[in-house]
C-alpha cells in the first residue's frame, strides 16, 4: 500500500476514535455553571483535540515507513517530506 492510503487509513481511524470524545466533552461543556465550577465547563472542549493530536502522532509513529521516508537520503540533504511535515 502506498504511503497515502496508509496516511488516509490512520487519520480516518483517528477521526473514528476520537469522535465519541468530543460528543461526549461537547455534552459535558454544555452543564450550566454550578457551585464547584462558577464560570461553567467550557474549557474542556479543549481535551478531544489534545486526544486527538496525540493519536496523530502515535499512528505516524507506529508506521516506521513514515520515518524513513521523512529521514534524509544523504547526509547534508534535506528531503522534501521533513519540510513539508514541518510545515503542517
Amino acid at each position: 500500500a502506498s504511503v497515502a492510503l496508509c496516511s488516509e487509513a490512520h487519520g480516518s481511524t483517528v477521526d473514528i476514535v476520537a469522535a465519541p470524545g468530543a460528543y461526549l466533552m461537547v455534552r459535558i461543556s454544555l452543564v450550566p455553571p454550578d457551585r464547584r465550577y462558577p464560570l461553567g465547563h467550557t474549557k474542556i472542549e479543549y481535551l478531544p483535540a489534545v486526544f486527538a493530536d496525540a493519536l496523530i502522532v502515535l499512528s505516524a509513529v507506529v508506521d516506521s515507513r513514515y520515518i524513513r521516508i521523512l529521514l534524509p537520503t544523504r547526509p547534508g540533504r534535506v528531503f522534501p517530506g521533513r519540510v513539508v511535515l514541518f510545515m503542517a
